[in-house]
């Protein structure tokens, strides 16, 4: 999808300088740096998540409650077909981010800006068929929900809430990103709050 999304960009922006000047000169020499470079972007970043997948396993991402909610509790659990050692660590971050596109004739930017973001370290139980991550936030009133229209100006964008994994603080076990929402919504089965601390391990928040 989003190597569809450059890929218009690419030719939209062509299209666009021999709009506004017809009578200029359209520059395709920069095409033939400019979709060599995507494809070998989209590669490696396939490899990457072909790597995580091999090294890691798949994993199912079940929220509580679900959407998120603004103003009350994001949480859930990831399965994971990863077994971890019983003293790992896992570190939970959440964070809204505002992801923009700024246009131009002759080039366009692109970019996050963090709005939001808490972390804590996540509660997770090994089971006989890998492990259960539980995470729990609250999330404070007034922040922008998912899929809100960016705040840059003059660009096009929306606002996404993510959320990380990070094993021992070394890698990354997963990237999720969350449908969140402005209603007051509260987790119903792990009732801690992990931003912002260290949680101690419990079975009964699993």
């Amino acid at each position: 999808m989003l190597a569809v999304v450059l890929w218009v960009v690419g030719v939209g922006a062509v299209l666009l300088v021999h709009v506004i000047e017809p009578d200029k000169e359209v520059p395709f020499g920069w095409l033939v740096w400019y979709f060599p470079a995507l494809a070998l972007g989209m590669t490696i970043y396939s490899a990457q998540l072909t790597r995580q997948l091999r090294r890691h396993g798949a994993a199912i991402l079940k929220l509580d409650p679900s959407p998120g909610s603004i103003g009350g509790h994001v949480g859930g659990r990831v399965l994971m077909q990863k077994r971890l050692p019983a003293d790992a660590r896992v570190t939970c971050t959440l964070s809204c981010n505002d992801h923009w596109r700024l246009s131009r004739p002759r080039r366009s930017r692109y970019g996050a800006n963090l709005v939001w973001q808490e972390w804590g370290e996540a509660l997770f139980r090994v089971t006989g068929q890998g492990t259960v991550v539980a995470f729990h936030f609250e999330v404070s009133a007034g922040l922008p929900a998912s899929g809100a229209p960016t705040r840059e100006r003059d660009a096009h964008g929306e606002h996404r809430w993510e959320l990380e994994l990070q094993l021992d603080g070394r890698g990354m076990l997963n990237h999720f990103t969350l449908p969140v929402q402005e209603r007051v919504a509260h987790a119903r089965k792990i009732p801690r709050d992990l931003s912002g601390h260290t949680a101690q391990r419990t079975r009964e928040a699993l």
